[in-house]
């Protein structure tokens, strides 16, 4: 009776185990979320910097949408767009960061921010703050980019559904001549959010 009982609850044993293991494969199979051809509004924070002229801090929103996928299968590969902007009446930031995206089967996004863009907007925030703050306008300026960085993240619950984490930050050195003199100009710009499908 002892032996019988003993094979029973270890065959009951390894059935758990099974039906365990076959649970966890299931929960970790979960489908990624993919984002090719969706767009999605985040709200966060949007934080900027310039050496020599202070920074803020303000609520902000990401709006971020993503093109469909240039051919079949993974990874997936396209452009995005992101719009971010400030929501504090008193703080006018807006910038425009473009780009390329890849999306790999497991649902790893990796996204890759123009350089040429965001200079162009570093460039003209710079100018207006020399002009508004000191009332010039420089002879040359120019603008070099040491870190353009974007990360997006998908993921789903029951309670959220589908949402998106999305960061973004990019650090430059402004060099600026105004008659004769040279000077230097640090400016650093990040933005952290997170939302669902933009409606």
């Amino acid at each position: 009776m002892f032996r019988h009982s003993l094979r029973f609850c270890v065959t009951m044993s390894a059935a758990a185990l099974l039906w365990c293991a076959s649970d966890t494969v299931s929960l970790a199979a979960k489908p990624p979320v993919l984002i090719p051809n969706t767009a999605w509004a985040t709200v966060g924070k949007v934080k900027g910097t310039a050496s020599h002229f202070g920074g803020f801090s303000a609520p902000g929103q990401g709006i971020i949408s993503f093109s469909p996928a240039q051919g079949e299968g993974f990874p997936a590969t396209g452009t995005f767009n992101c719009e971010i902007g400030d929501l504090d009446p008193e703080v006018e930031f807006q910038l425009t960061v473009p780009g390329t995206y890849s999306q790999d089967e497991r649902g790893k996004i990796v996204l890759t921010p123009e350089n040429v863009p965001i200079e162009a907007q570093i460039d003209q925030v710079v100018r207006d703050l020399l002009l508004s703050e000191l009332g010039i306008v420089p002879d040359s300026l120019t603008v070099v980019i040491v870190k353009n960085q974007a990360k997006a993240k998908t993921n789903s619950s029951t309670k959220l559904g589908e949402f998106i984490n999305l960061k973004f930050q990019a650090k430059a050195v402004v060099t600026v001549v105004y008659e004769a003199q040279t000077g230097v100009v640090k400016v650093n710009m990040s933005y952290n959010g997170k939302g669902g499908h933009a409606l």
